[in-house]
């Protein structure tokens, strides 16, 4: 199933939308010469200028119709483009998420550099706040991410929010882990998640640790972990009181008050670990099932500390380098994401994901 039905704007949707572009481009050449102040010799020049255009469209709290009619098709349709430029076989399987949710889709993308037969496989959730789909450049570095890993890679289509709430893409997360697991043992599965995909993945392997009253247990007999889990730039927390909401403010293009309207789109129960994954200690953490685990965090963006809290759920860094984070100096909410986005030179942060991968 599709991860939304992409809107039409009526015609004076469109004459509104044109002048609020003219707005929007203004204030994103005004927040762009602010940045020159605090990011100029950290961030390049085209990162900055599309963050502080992103952070100027959501200034306008624009209804989500007129952004996911602008940039935003279906994750399929995404998927679809992604693989015949770069001219990757993919294979589109829709499955059941059980009684009383939407049907969800895995995309089965052959990867160059994946070992055949019954290699390692890589799933991605991605990020948008639950209720933006999938975009070109997610799905580039996450390409490259998989060939690093050797890996195949399969994309979670899940629904998005306002359409579906919490806990509708857990739901669908666990029953595509249970659909991969048909023909994959856990040390072959790799998660990946940007964002609320981060999110999404933590809730997953949360599931595994104690299962949710919303879906089957996913039992990992023997002792089974997952292969990894990369988390970049996670949404970990739904108390939104941390202090960087505040210091990086003008620093990221991403806000508290966007994040709290995706939060009413997607309506978590802030008191359960399946979707604020702080809620719950080490020693709930420690029984992870994964024995690597890498975040990420951009120095400048508003989760930062809400990260280096999750680091401390999961025990911190240790010398074994079961978790691991890389800290970003100055840059904003994923930032990786963004630089495929813009289809830039891959750089050091990126360098040093790859490096993890190919550990894995």
């Amino acid at each position: 199933m599709a991860s939304h039905t992409l809107p039409r704007l009526s015609l004076w949707q469109k004459v509104y939308a044109s002048g609020q572009a003219g707005i929007i481009l203004f204030e994103g050449v005004f927040r762009f010469a602010l940045s020159s102040f605090h990011a100029r010799k950290i961030q390049p020049w085209q990162k900055r200028i599309l963050g502080s255009i992103v952070k100027a469209v959501r200034s306008r709290n624009l209804p989500l119709e007129y952004t996911r009619a602008t940039i935003g098709p279906p994750t399929g349709t995404t998927v679809a483009k992604v693989c015949a430029a770069q001219g990757l076989s993919h294979e589109a399987v829709v499955f059941s998420a059980g009684a009383g949710y939407p049907d969800a889709t895995l995309h089965f993308v052959n990867c160059a550099n994946e070992v055949s037969g019954n290699g390692p496989i890589m799933l991605f959730l991605h990020g948008g706040g639950y209720a933006n789909a999938l975009l070109d450049g997610q799905l580039h570095f996450t390409i490259e991410c998989a060939n690093h890993a050797k890996a195949g890679l399969v994309v979670l289509e899940y629904t998005l929010a306002p359409e579906a709430r919490y806990p509708t893409q857990l739901v669908q997360g666990v029953a595509a882990l249970r659909h991969l697991l048909v023909r994959r043992v856990p040390n072959q599965v790799l998660l990946i998640g940007d964002s609320a995909g981060g999110n999404l993945a933590l809730a997953l392997l949360a599931h595994c640790i104690s299962t949710s009253p919303y879906a089957p247990a996913l039992e990992l007999t023997g002792g089974a972990q997952f292969r990894g889990a990369l988390l970049l730039s996670p949404w970990v927390s739904t108390a939104y009181s941390a202090a960087a909401y505040a210091s990086n403010a003008a620093t990221d293009y991403l806000s508290k008050e966007q994040t709290l309207l995706f939060d009413g789109w997607w309506q978590p129960k802030r008191n359960e670990v399946w979707a604020n994954p702080v809620v719950k200690d080490k020693e709930f953490w420690n029984r992870i099932p994964t024995p690597r685990v890498l975040l990420t965090a951009g120095t400048f963006e508003i989760f930062y500390d809400d990260v280096l809290q999750m680091l401390e759920q999961l025990g911190g860094q240790d010398e074994d380098g079961k978790v691991k984070l890389l800290e970003f100096e100055g840059d904003y909410h994923d930032g990786l994401m963004v630089e495929a986005q813009l289809k830039l030179k891959s750089s050091a942060g990126a360098q040093l994901v790859f490096e993890w991968l190919r550990e894995v």
